[in-house]
């Protein structure tokens, strides 16, 4: 059986970012192997959403990232 998820979608103009999320409010974000998006990740390493900066300048090619946070910025207990 699919889950569903309830999405929140923020375009700030101003800051220039797209701002998607889907769970937990306690979350960090971590750096992606794609300086212009973050991703939001929770304290068990689940991905809860994703920002992506500079969004109004990506307008000719899809953007493709892999949601995974770099090894550097991934939480050790």
């Amino acid at each position: 059986m699919n889950e569903h998820k309830k999405v929140n979608i923020w375009y700030d103009e101003a800051g220039d970012y797209l701002d998607v999320t889907w769970g937990t409010s306690h979350a960090y974000y971590a750096t992606t192997v794609d300086e212009r998006v973050m991703v939001l990740v929770d304290m068990e390493g689940n991905v809860q959403g994703f920002k992506i900066d500079g969004i109004s300048a990506i307008k000719d090619i899809p953007l493709n990232v892999d949601l995974q946070p770099l090894k550097s910025d991934t939480k050790t207990a």
